[in-house]
């Protein structure tokens, strides 16, 4: 028993479930020294005006809580050691990093959230969906087959250019125009709006690359949705346009909505770009709610029956799992008794000092080990982190 109390080492708070104690949420700039300035140059110096940010468009109501299983682990662990932790020590381990918190969100125009069914995907538009339904859903929720390939006919003057691919497109005025720019915007994952890439199409004259696009054949392409996204319509769609337009219509067959969602830290990933975005602004900027996770921790470890106390010249808040118990010296043995002298007339002394006190009668560092241990699991001493010891008062 003694040689399993004497090789546990001091545990770290940091140690609990891989958590990392006591991060700078906010970083300090170092101010450089400027050199001393003469008073004709302070007299001439033209006062800077201060840029103003401008001010973050919120689009979203967000608020910011934790994990209940990462406090529920940290208890748990304190518990095992038996050691008083500073409470704003085990609020910033949670808050250290994004995967411990939840998310609640609402769009401010109360408008819902639109989740995938395939891929928990969550979206604030529905155009975004749909986008995301079309660029992710082949196989899922459609299949694509090919149909037969045709050359153009007719007798074109000029053609279309991708800026981005430099593939060879049709003329605004040709029939299939609009079926193959949609289509070669969905091969090649060109996300910018319809509208603004035909804006963006490079016209060509060359008649030698005319008659190179002239000489090659339109792909074309059918698309049937699976049975398990079946719209009820039996159809089959020729062109990406006419697919898009079909889920725009049995949009509910593809999406779940949701006034509010309530999301891990571990999950956002899951959320469209702009919602992301007002995320890392409003965990960035706003710090509120960085108070209010420290006073929802207080008071969770209260109710969980941890001791309360304050502690140290600025009084900063502890919470220990074991309650402070009242000495009474029959219910002491006489090494306690002395040892507690020992720790009354520092107020707070290292293991080390106690073990190495010169007592007037001889102690072995097995029993006084023995008698701390005692006295710490009944309550009447304290443990830090860093191996401190005081009465538990």
């Amino acid at each position: 028993f003694m040689t399993e109390y004497k090789s546990k080492k001091k545990v770290d708070v940091s140690s609990l479930s891989n958590l990392t104690l006591g991060p700078n949420w906010e970083t300090h700039s170092v101010k450089k020294l400027n050199p001393a300035r003469s008073s004709s140059e302070k007299k001439s110096r033209v006062p800077i005006k201060k840029k103003s940010k401008p001010e973050f468009k919120t689009l979203f109501d967000i608020s910011i809580t934790y994990d209940q299983s990462e406090i529920t682990n940290i208890k748990d662990k304190i518990r095992k050691y038996g050691i008083a932790y500073s409470v704003e020590e085990i609020a910033s381990t949670i808050i250290s990093t994004k995967d411990r918190l939840s998310f609640k969100i609402e769009q401010s125009n109360k408008e819902s959230f639109k989740e995938i069914l395939f891929g928990n995907k969550i979206f604030h538009t529905k155009s975004g969906a749909i986008d995301y339904i079309v660029r992710n859903g082949s196989d899922s929720v459609f299949t694509i087959s090919k149909n037969e390939e045709e050359k153009p006919n007719g007798d074109f003057q000029t053609i279309s250019r991708c800026p981005q691919t430099k593939d060879l497109l049709p003329p605004k005025n040709c029939h299939h125009f609009d079926n193959c720019v949609f289509q070669h915007m969905f091969e090649h994952n060109i996300t910018v709006g319809y509208e603004n890439y035909i804006n963006k199409l490079i016209p060509i004259d060359d008649i030698e690359l005319i008659n190179i696009w002239k000489n090659t054949p339109i792909k074309r392409f059918v698309y049937e949705f699976t049975s398990k996204f079946d719209t009820g319509r039996g159809r089959k769609y020729e062109s990406v346009k006419s697919l898009i337009n079909e889920i725009d219509r049995s949009f509910a067959k593809f999406v779940t909505e949701k006034k509010r969602i309530v999301i891990s830290g571990r999950e956002t990933d899951n959320l469209d770009n702009v919602i992301k975005e007002h995320i890392k602004d409003f965990y960035n900027r706003n710090h509120k709610w960085k108070k209010d996770i420290f006073f929802n921790v207080l008071i969770n470890l209260k109710k969980s029956g941890f001791h309360i106390f304050n502690y140290g010249d600025k009084k900063f808040k502890f919470a220990n799992p074991i309650k402070p118990r009242k000495f009474n010296d029959s219910e002491l043995s006489k090494n306690c008794i002395n040892i507690v002298k020992v720790i009354r007339k520092k107020k707070i002394i290292s293991k080390k000092e106690i073990l190495e006190y010169n007592y007037t009668e001889t102690l072995k560092k097995d029993i006084i080990l023995c008698e701390i241990k005692w006295m710490l699991k009944e309550g009447y001493l304290r443990q830090f982190k860093d191996g401190q010891i005081s009465i538990n008062e």
